[in-house]
């Protein structure tokens, strides 16, 4: 067979079922053959940076690689952006690209491939023949796996049309043994645990699996429940949770963490975003657990460090705990219990009253479905959107901005719909992020018949620059604009479109998400001025 069929062959061998991408002469015949013989799926983007993007949501919500097949030269370089973002989220892609022919040097769309995909922090494979091809192909697929971030399959272009003869290559990875935990280091965790008097339990994103250990470890020390954006909601609902620890913190959150004398982590990198620039680790005595050794004390000093499951752990604790009699510490208390409820409160808004975005943002996540996916864009709303909308499981909110840059959720929450579509899939986004690439991509849900639902959080300006020239007096006519109307653009797209200016008017917000036949896009009116620091 020709090697683009080969190639799409191979990866259905691989269990590969939906690629992502755009198509040129290079890769056109290779997207089809997987289609057309291989009855894949193939999802088209407006533009390769949101391909991307796509396939990183998939990664995310399916537990599997995204992949992802654009053209040469500027197909390649649209893709940088969301290759980058994959890398720093450790996600894992596979990007077939071909390459341009080696007899076409002087082609103006000739880039050096390898050179820009290498300075990302992405893998690079090269296909050196069409022989080798199917091996360099499933070796790729397996380094994306087992490096958990993007590798990218070099394939010159005068290769799909050799014949070769068709031989099933599958490199998988190998299985790491079972780790055994270290015996030295859970005696001293467990030294500190029962010497602290105020405690703090924090699950991060590799502790999802974990939550009942964690609590049940939580309730025996005495211990207040938190976790790291990347694990959040995990305890959500819980009496005793704190909700977001470090930077992202709100209402009692800080002060209870400044008086905390022990952090028990699992799962959780303890950055600069969970410590707050390390100021929640001041003082205090740190157990760190995670799965990956090179995380233990990655980013702050850590007096233990266990390498393991975050549930074995958070067990053999409260069992030796219990073995030994050590009693719980008193951190907990109804005085707590009372001031964490009363911070999750938000004054309800007048219905003629100017929006504040966290009271909309609540009084709309209440009329969604609770079993969604949740996908926020970087912005001057995303503190409010991540403290104030929740998901019924911590698996189902996609962590995002890994690259910190606007208008990459887009892309990402509308993989998540194509890995799950038992489920709507919510984006919280703002008016620049939608703008950048939301409402192209916006189209892509809409022929794509994805059940997805956009909240567009629009104070018509880019937000935390309109905030620093506030501050300094300066005008911030620079960052301010004067945008068209979303909700009949996205009904011109092809969705259902709602503007919402006051409390009144979120009234409306159910019927139109109860008898939603196609995407929808809520485009909520703010003010830059009143927005949250």
């Amino acid at each position: 067979m020709k090697l683009y069929q080969a190639l799409a062959h191979s990866l259905a061998d691989h269990g590969i079922d939906t690629i992502f991408g755009l198509v040129g002469d290079p890769n056109l015949l290779f997207v089809d053959s997987f289609v057309r013989e291989q009855a894949g799926k193939f999802y088209s983007a407006t533009h390769e940076v949101g391909a991307t993007l796509m396939a990183q949501g998939y990664a995310a919500v399916s537990n599997t690689p995204g992949v992802v097949s654009v053209t040469y030269g500027p197909g390649v370089t649209n893709t940088l952006t969301g290759v980058i973002d994959a890398v720093k989220s450790r996600r894992p892609l596979l990007l077939i690209y071909p390459d341009m022919s080696v007899e076409n040097h002087d082609n103006r769309r000739n880039v050096p491939q390898r050179e820009l995909i290498l300075p990302t922090g992405a893998g690079f494979e090269q296909v050196r023949s069409p022989q080798t091809a199917l091996t360099d192909l499933s070796v790729a697929l397996r380094r994306a796996v087992s490096e958990s971030r993007p590798v990218a399959l070099n394939v010159p272009q005068e290769f799909f049309d050799a014949e070769v003869d068709y031989r099933r290559t599958i490199q998988r990875p190998t299985s790491a043994p079972g780790l055994k935990i270290d015996e030295s280091a859970l005696d001293q965790a467990i030294d500190i645990i029962a010497s602290a008097r105020r405690p703090i339990v924090i699950g991060g994103r590799g502790a999802r699996s974990a939550r009942g250990s964690l609590l049940r470890l939580a309730e025996r020390i005495g211990a207040p429940t938190g976790t790291s954006l990347g694990g959040k909601d995990l305890f959500h609902g819980e009496e005793f949770d704190l909700g977001i620890i470090g930077k992202l913190s709100v209402g009692a959150t800080a002060e209870i963490a400044s008086e905390a004398d022990c952090i028990i982590a699992f799962g959780a990198g303890l950055n600069q975003d969970t410590t707050a620039n390390g100021s929640v680790l001041s003082n205090k005595r740190v157990v760190h657990c995670d799965i990956d050794p090179s995380r233990l004390g990655q980013y702050s000093p850590v007096d233990v460090g266990i390498v393991g499951d975050a549930a074995e752990i958070a067990d053999l604790i409260v069992d030796r705990l219990n073995a030994t009699e050590i009693e719980p510490s008193s951190f907990r208390s109804g005085a707590m219990a009372k001031e964490l409820e009363s911070g999750r409160t938000l004054t309800p808004g007048k219905p003629d009253t100017a929006l504040d975005v966290r009271i909309a943002l609540r009084q709309i996540d209440q009329v969604i479905p609770e079993d969604k996916i949740y996908v926020v864009d970087p912005g001057r709303h995303t503190i409010a959107s991540w403290n104030e909308v929740h998901v019924k499981e911590s698996n189902n909110f996609v962590l995002t901005a890994g690259f910190g840059a606007i208008g990459t959720a887009p892309g990402i929450a509308i993989g998540a719909a194509c890995a799950d579509r038992s489920r709507p899939v919510l984006l919280v986004t703002g008016d620049g992020g939608l703008m950048l690439s939301g409402l192209s991509e916006f189209n892509s849900a809409v022929r794509h018949n994805l059940d997805l639902i956009v909240v567009v959080c629009n104070d018509g300006a880019y937000g935390p620059e309109y905030q620093t020239l506030a501050e300094r007096g300066l005008s911030p006519d620079v960052v301010a604009f004067d945008w068209p109307d979303f909700a009949p653009i996205a009904d011109d797209l092809g969705g259902q479109g709602m503007t919402v200016r006051s409390y009144a008017d979120i009234a409306g917000v159910a019927p139109l998400i109860a008898n939603r036949t196609r995407p929808v896009l809520i485009d909520v009116k703010l003010n830059p001025d009143t927005m949250p620091v």
